[in-house]
């Protein structure tokens, strides 16, 4: 068993890459440490300071993990070997423009969908704790923007950078193909957000910015998927 899983782990980064999966191995550490820091924790029960402070460290972390990367690979995510040059920054915007309203309209099709087969089985969906803080009186108006920002500014570039630039982007890089370092963030992706009934939708969410990360070599591209993503499900909210 443990043989098998080293010839897996070599599969994934190359010994002459070890730079690279040092920096991954802080990135799940970090995730996990935040997922598990938040398991349990009923919304209404945080303080303003402790919600604050939680923000806060979420934003910090993951910095110190990114700005690592950025040092260790030369001033680049990993991916960008794989393009010389990577695409024209302009153009790599309007990519992740086209793409992130392609990807919007597939992910809320597919989320209605899931969402007529749970009701029809009886199963009842969970909302991201987020809105659950918006919507409390208990969290004032200044606290909620400072959500608000976080949701559609500072998480799509920070998540990106993570999940997209280092995790997808070291195991790309060694693998030089697409799927499995693809399918691989992705789940992870996808279960650090704690939403069982989410899990799909994020793993295509994962996929779709994967792949224009992939297809640019520009982290921009995602995080302007991202972005627009979560400036919609705020607006969808809000109406």
């Amino acid at each position: 068993m443990r043989a098998s899983f080293q010839r897996f782990f070599r599969q994934l980064f190359s010994p002459r890459e070890k730079q690279r999966v040092v920096v991954v191995a802080p990135v799940l550490l970090i995730s996990l440490v935040q997922v598990f820091g938040a398991m349990g924790t009923p919304a209404d029960s945080l303080s303003t300071g402790q919600l604050l402070s939680g923000a806060l460290s979420s934003i910090a972390i993951p910095t110190l993990a990114i700005i690592a990367s950025l040092f260790l690979n030369g001033g680049g995510f990993p991916v960008g070997d794989l393009h010389r040059p990577p695409m024209p920054i302009v153009q790599a915007c309007r990519i992740g423009v086209a793409y992130g309203f392609g990807m919007i309209a597939t992910l809320i099709t597919f989320t209605l969908l899931q969402s007529f087969v749970l009701s029809r089985l009886g199963i009842e969906e969970g909302r991201q704790v987020v809105f659950t803080w918006l919507e409390s009186p208990h969290y004032s108006k200044f606290v909620k923007s400072v959500l608000v920002a976080d949701a559609v500014l500072i998480a799509p570039v920070l998540e990106e950078m993570m999940y997209r630039g280092v995790l997808f982007g070291t195991m790309a890089a060694h693998q030089r193909h697409f799927w499995l370092p693809a399918w691989i963030g992705g789940c992870y992706f996808a279960l650090m957000h704690l939403h069982a009934e989410a899990f799909l939708p994020l793993l295509l969410f994962s996929l779709y910015t994967s792949y224009a990360y992939w297809k640019s070599g520009r982290i921009i591209t995602p995080i302007l998927m991202h972005v627009l993503y979560n400036v919609t499900s705020v607006l969808l909210w809000i109406t």
